[in-house]
Parts: C-alpha cells; structure tokens; sequence
C-alpha cells in the first residue's frame, strides 16, 4: 500500500485509495491578460459544438465565445438558416438572410430560444458569450428593449450589432443605407445600457480584404467613418472591432471552386494585414478623441487556399507575432472559427453528420498558440489563509472571477486523482494548467497528475451552472466543505 504524509486526517475508502482533506488554501483570482483568446462557434458554415467539446479539445476556457444569429422575422419560411442543409450550399431562394442562426424570441421549436441555450453554455463552461446578431435597420425600440430584457441575466456579455457594416455582403447593407445602420446600432446600444448594463455593445468594422494589394480590384462603394453614414456607432460603442482574414475563398461554398485555380478569393501578406491593422487603430483614435483598444473578431488563413499545413503554420505565426508585437491596445482576438464544412474550421464538420468533426492541422497549432503566456488565462494566488468553510465563489467572467487554490500533501507520483466534491457544486477546477468542468450532480472527476509533481495544487472557481446571475452581474456560490481528493 502507497503511503502520503499526514499533514491532516487521512481516510482509506473501501476501494483502497486515500482519501486527503487540503494542507493549504489560497485565495486565486482571474484576471485579463494582455491579449485574451476568443473563438466563433456555429454559423453559416458550421453547426454550433457544445462547449463540453472545445473545453474538453482545448484544454482550456476562452475569454470570448461568438455566436452568429440572425433576427430577420419577416423572411419567407421564417425561422430558418436559410442554407441547404443538405448540399451546403447557401441557397438565397429560401429567404433574403444571412445564413445564421434565427434569432426566435419564443421558446419552442427547432430554433426557440436558441440563443439563450448556446449563451447558457458558453458561462457554464466559463466564459463569456457575444452575441453576433444580424438585424433590420427598422427594427422597433420594443423588439429590441425584448432582446435586451432577454440578455439581462447574462451579463457580463458582449452584443455584436450588424457586424462588418461597412460592407455590402449582409441583407441589412442591402436593404439600408449607413447611415440607418448607425441609427439602429445607436438606439439598441441606449436601449442595452438602459436596460442590461452589463450587456457590451461592438461596433465592428470590416478591412479592405481583396483590395489592399491588388489596385486594379473594382472597389464597391463601402460606408465610411462619416457623421452621415458610420461615424456615430463607432463613436459611441463599448467595444471596437476589426475583421480581416488573411487569406479567404469568400465565394465558398461555390461547387466550381478549384483551388489550383481560385476565383472570388483575396490573400493577404503578414506585413500588410499589420499595417492596415494599426491605420484602422490610429483612426478609430481620431475619431473618438483619444485611446481606444481594438478587438480583432474575425481572422484566419483559409485552408481551401493556403492547404491544411499551410493554414497551421500561418496560425502559429500570427499568434507569435501579436504576442511579440505586444500592442497595448490590442485586447482580444477571436478566431473564425471552431468547426467548418469548408477551410475555416480547427474542426472539419462531417458532411453526413453535423455533430461529428474530423481534427485539422490548425486544432493542435491554435491550442499551443493561445497557451502562450500573452493570450492565456491570467491566474493568480494570494497568500496563504486558514481554510474558509463555507467559502463564497464569485464569478463574473474568465477576467474577473475569484476561487480558491487547494494544496494537497502527495508525496510521490500517482497515476490517477479523483477530485472528490459535493454533487450540489458545479465547478471550474484546474490543475496544472488543463482545465476541467465538474459539472453538478457528479461528485468525482478525475485529474491527471504528473511524476515531476510534489504537493498536488488546484484552483476551483464556480460558473454558474445555467448560466445566470444569482446577483447583479455576478454569480456567487458558497462551497459548504473543501474538496478533497483520492488517491
């Protein structure tokens, strides 16, 4: 039989292991770090992957988790995606949308309250939803004051408002003009703040894509950073962003696509995206009249382009190269995204079943890439304080969050460790760096543990199980008893 040092009482069970209360607690908290990882899941090109999965294949929560809907009532078939789910290929015939995810404010059916259910489990796996959402310019103050009252029990969350609306690809371009555009994004960024503070809204500008290099491309008449067109939403938003790939088959899923011979696609070389990149800061600066820190939503290295390789090698060199750029201001990247039917995706969704994804180079490359320490969680301990029982969990985001960091006395390797817990609790627990969710109703998960370890540390914090708030803003849990582990 193993035997432990006894700093505290321990207990043998009836299946041999060792049963061990902690030897030392620590207060830990979450904070921003200087650069935090987002990634999109679900949209025109992918069905939603439950965040179990990416938690489970990244080892680690993102800061960001984007979701693409769309709330456009008035389409014919309404609610629909507006895709043919069958070949893949958009299919305007069906309606005038977008190809997302309809936004249904009513439960029931496929689509009732979809959006909820994914925000739902995006904080239970810890971390924070945005809201891409699509929408008429028309819309009324009472529609929007219903999202808003809808997004209330969320937050902190961000709402990003008619994105890339400087283009001309999306049904809310087409139908009206910038100018009505801003007034939309305007009125649901008031109504947001009136009635779901804690809802951020995202302006969020779109790069000049295929005509940064190339002159001789035409130039569609795009919306600009004007008073009569633009100008106020980008004034007046939380949180600005910028989309720009650097390589992108933008006329996917066209079935003729050769990729010996690309047509309807833009490349971009690694020094232009950057320039372009810092102009697009320097006038958003102008504009509102002092510094102003950009996201980046939408980026990648499309696969049907570059090659699968080549797609990995390109995501570790842009990581690399933010990381040592280290631009105050640039607070957060999200990549696009999780799961692809075409080159976007770490995942390649399977044509004959939308739950299942075939890895990509890129999977392995991006989970290295945002461990790097500029874009990984920012973890920190406090000294050490007699244990707390019952101690208060509180979590508002994966940047703002404190928990509790258990030190157990092991003194020589173990294959296995099952963290022991009441069932009641629905926890965040990380241990060296891999992060696990013990979800409510389980009382044991197992944790893996190394030979190089002496002491056996973890940090437990508490997400909130649904979803929602128990306070303004906050979730707070009381754990009644430390956890312990078996051995």
């Amino acid at each position: 039989m193993q035997t432990f040092a006894r700093t505290n009482q321990v207990v043998q069970d009836g299946t041999g292991r060792m049963s061990l209360p902690p030897s030392a607690v620590r207060c830990a908290r979450l904070a921003p770090p200087p650069c935090s990882a987002g990634i999109t899941d679900g949209s025109e090109r992918g069905d939603y992957v439950p965040q179990s999965h990416l938690l489970k294949i990244i080892g680690r929560p993102h800061h960001v988790v984007n979701l693409m809907f769309q709330y456009y009532p008035d389409m014919d078939g309404w609610p629909t995606q507006g895709v043919n789910w069958h070949g893949f290929y958009r299919n305007n015939s069906l309606n005038k949308g977008d190809g997302y995810f309809p936004l249904v404010l009513e439960p029931g059916g496929r689509w009732g309250q979809a959006y909820l259910r994914q925000i739902a489990d995006v904080r239970a796996h810890g971390q924070e939803p945005q809201l891409t959402l699509t929408l008429h310019a028309n819309t009324p103050d009472e529609t929007l004051a219903r999202i808003a009252d809808s997004l209330h029990p969320f937050a902190p969350m961000r709402i990003r408002i008619n994105h890339e609306c400087n283009g001309v690809w999306f049904h809310f371009n087409q139908v009206w003009s910038y100018k009505e555009v801003s007034d939309l994004f305007v009125r649901f960024h008031r109504i947001l703040h009136e009635r779901a503070p804690g809802v951020r809204t995202v302006a969020c500008w779109n790069g000049p894509g295929d005509t940064i290099e190339n002159p001789d491309t035409p130039n569609p008449n795009r919306g600009q950073l004007t008073d009569d067109q633009l100008a106020p939403m980008f004034r007046l938003a939380d949180i600005v962003s910028y989309d720009q790939y650097a390589a992108l088959h933008y006329g996917w899923p066209d079935p003729d696509f050769d990729p010996a011979r690309p047509t309807q696609f833009f490349r971009i070389a690694p020094a232009t995206w950057w320039r372009v990149f810092e102009d697009f800061h320097r006038t958003i600066c102008t504009l509102r009249g002092g510094e102003t820190p950009i996201e980046v939503h939408e980026v990648n290295e499309d696969a049907e382009l570059a090659g699968a390789e080549g797609q990995a090698q390109w995501l570790t060199a842009f990581y690399r190269e933010a990381a040592a750029r280290r631009l105050p201001w640039l607070t957060n990247i999200t990549f696009y995204q999780f799961r692809d039917r075409g080159g976007l995706g770490l995942e390649q969704e399977d044509p004959q079943d939308a739950s299942r994804g075939r890895p990509t180079p890129a999977l392995s490359a991006y989970a290295d890439a945002i461990r790097q320490p500029h874009f990984d969680l920012s973890l920190t301990r406090g000294a050490q304080e007699p244990a707390r029982v019952p101690a208060d969990l509180l979590w508002r985001s994966p940047v703002d969050a404190a928990g509790i960091e258990y030190t157990y006395p092991l003194r020589n390797a173990a294959e296995r460790v099952l963290f022991t817990c009441t069932p009641k609790a629905h926890l965040l627990v990380e241990h060296a760096g891999r992060w696990v969710i013990k979800p409510r109703g389980i009382s044991q998960i197992p944790l893996a543990r190394g030979p190089e370890c002496s002491d056996f540390s973890i940090r437990v914090f508490a997400p909130p199980p649904d979803g929602r708030n128990n306070q303004s803003d906050a979730f707070v849990y009381t754990l009644d008893e430390p956890p312990e582990v078996l051995v």
